[in-house]
């Protein structure tokens, strides 16, 4: 989101709040979560679901995490 056409700001602490921006941020956050969700099942199969382990979702999560790097 950019406040009135800055995406980037010095001091953020300073920016002026957007309208709803914490309900927003909910939104994403619980959004995000939920396709990272789907996305594993959907790569995985409804067997880890069956039996999960923990190697899938963490391999998972440091893709994601690096992939912008």
């Amino acid at each position: 989101m950019c406040d009135r056409g800055r995406f980037v700001h010095e001091n953020i602490g300073a920016a002026s709040p957007i309208r709803a921006e914490l309900a927003l941020g909910w939104i994403v956050h619980y959004v995000t979560g939920i396709a990272y969700g789907l996305i594993l099942v959907a790569l995985r199969g409804d067997g880890w679901l069956r039996q999960p382990t923990t190697l899938p979702p963490m391999l998972l999560l440091w893709t994601f995490f690096l992939a912008p790097l």
